[in-house]
């Protein structure tokens, strides 16, 4: 089986979640949307009703990260493909990198398709007066955020029996791990530099994770 193969693979397996990632990437702008043809707002199509949107849509699609980490390998295993695929040549080396390659490119196009609408408010509709520079704080916070949820739920699904219970535990483990984070950060730090060292935690803690459920995944006896 090539690797487009368990692309293909990766990709029909992930449906669920991809569907996921359409809604919370397109819900908030059609209830703007429906809210401005049919509602009373007459100004929707303007820098602040649509930056609200924006900001809600990026939060919202971090969940996606957690759905891809927690649907890499326990899905496969709820519905018994897992056993069915470790009779096929491909090796857990070859399923990690491809389920690696899938999950990077779900986030690649979701972050381009953030930083055009950010980089359009920032550009087209600025607000008199502003500076006209595109501000991506928030997108790489929720980058940041995102990359700890797939770690998180990636490790979990290296063991878990179910993708929703990885996610699941992935999302949560992950809030409790910012709070802890932040909470401990604010003990030795300036309140100006948290955000910093929190993004640069949040990445670390979220590879490690990830490197974590890739060595248990290939050791591991049973699919």
């Amino acid at each position: 089986m090539s690797m487009i193969a368990l692309l293909w693979k990766d990709m029909w397996v992930n449906r669920s979640v991809l569907v996921c990632a359409a809604a919370t990437l397109t819900m908030p702008y059609l209830i703007l949307l429906i809210r401005g043809l049919y509602g009373t707002w007459s100004d929707w199509w303007h820098f602040q009703p649509l930056s609200i949107t924006a900001v809600i849509s990026v939060m919202l699609s971090t969940i996606t990260s957690a759905l891809l980490g927690g649907y890499a390998f326990a899905a496969e295993r709820a519905d018994r493909s897992a056993e069915f695929l470790a009779y096929l040549p491909p090796s857990r080396l070859a399923t990690v990198i491809s389920k690696t390659v899938f999950a990077a490119g779900v986030g690649v196009v979701l972050v381009l398709i953030h930083l055009s609408v950010i980089s359009y408010l920032c550009l087209s509709l600025e607000l008199p007066g502003s500076p006209g520079v595109v501000d991506l704080d928030l997108l790489i916070v929720c980058i940041a955020v995102s990359i700890l949820m797939f770690g998180t739920a990636w490790l979990c699904s290296a063991v878990a029996g179910g993708p929703a219970l990885a996610a699941g535990f992935g999302m949560l483990s992950s809030i409790a791990a910012i709070c802890g984070m932040y909470f401990g950060l604010q003990r030795i730090l300036p309140q100006e530099t948290i955000t910093q060292y929190l993004k640069i935690l949040c990445i670390a803690v979220g590879v490690t994770c990830y490197v974590v459920g890739t060595v248990c995944y290939i050791r591991r006896f049973s699919p």
